[in-house]
């Protein structure tokens, strides 16, 4: 997936050059989980986050991508078929920050830049409703080769 991750990237930036690059902040990732937590409790999501990563071998993991989802419009990931690993995964993350998360936030909770600097009410509507509207058989598992997926 990385190599082909680095390969569309530099196909993107060439012709969509608002896109960022992959580099060392920027990697090829699968969002697995959106919440909203609390900043003073970051430290213990980022700790219960890595005790369930502590044990899995995810680069071992065979994925197949299937398609773009949003072929014309957004060039940035493609759906990865959901696999057992993928959706238990996901749901031993949900369950690792649960204590921690909030049922919704603000434009707050978001990472803005100069050059995208306003975060819409669809997202945040959106990352307060992942858990449950998107996750386990809804999940549609994404490879973010890049683009980003804030429009």
């Amino acid at each position: 997936m990385i190599q082909h991750a680095e390969a569309a990237n530099a196909r993107f930036t060439q012709d969509l050059p608002k896109g960022f690059s992959l580099d060392a902040p920027h990697h090829p990732h699968i969002s697995m989980l959106q919440r909203y937590v609390r900043t003073a409790d970051l430290d213990k999501v980022y700790a219960a986050a890595a005790k369930v990563l502590a044990d899995e071998k995810v680069t071992s993991w065979k994925l197949k991508a299937f398609k773009n989802p949003l072929e014309g419009h957004w060039p940035g990931g493609n759906c990865v078929k959901p696999t057992d690993d993928i959706l238990r995964l996901q749901q031993d993350l949900i369950d690792a920050v649960a204590p921690f998360t909030q049922k919704t936030g603000t434009a707050d909770a978001f990472v803005t830049t100069p050059d995208d600097p306003e975060i819409n009410q669809p997202t945040i509507d959106y990352v307060a409703a992942f858990v449950p509207e998107a996750t386990g058989k809804k999940f549609n598992p994404s490879g973010q080769l890049g683009r980003s997926s804030r429009r």
